[in-house]
C-alpha cells in the first residue's frame, strides 16, 4: 500500500488537494476549497533494530482501515525518519493516539 512520495498530493487532514489550491492562490490570488477538520492524522516512523510487539501484518488488521499508506523509507530519509513508515488518519484523536501507541510498542 505504499504511496509513491510525488503522487501525496491530498492534505489528509481535511482532503484538500494542496496542488490544486497551489495553483488556484497562483492563478487566481484565491483559496478555494472548503475547509474542515475531518481527521487527526499521523506519521510513524519504525526502526528495523527495534523489537516491536506486533507484526505489519497485524497493524495492517487492527488498523487497517486508518492506514493511508506504508513502506519502506529511503535509505537517505530512515535514519531521522524510520526504516518503515504508516500514515494514518482518523476522526478522533484518542484513536489516532491508540494506533500509534500499538505501533510502538516495544516487546
Amino acid at each position: 500500500m505504499p504511496l509513491p512520495w510525488n503522487k501525496c498530493r491530498i492534505l489528509n487532514a481535511s482532503d484538500i488537494d494542496v496542488y490544486q489550491e497551489w495553483a488556484n492562490m497562483i492563478a487566481f490570488n484565491e483559496f478555494r476549497s472548503s475547509y474542515s477538520r475531518k481527521y487527526h492524522c499521523c506519521y510513524i516512523g519504525r526502526k528495523m533494530q527495534k523489537g516491536y510487539a506486533h507484526s505489519h501484518e497485524a497493524m495492517r488488521q487492527r488498523w487497517g482501515a486508518c492506514l493511508l499508506a506504508e513502506g519502506e523509507m529511503p535509505p537517505i530519509f530512515a535514519r531521522a525518519m524510520g526504516d518503515y513508515y504508516y500514515l494514518a488518519r482518523a476522526g478522533e484523536r484518542e484513536t489516532i493516539l491508540e494506533l500509534a501507541d500499538y505501533a510502538l510498542e516495544l516487546q
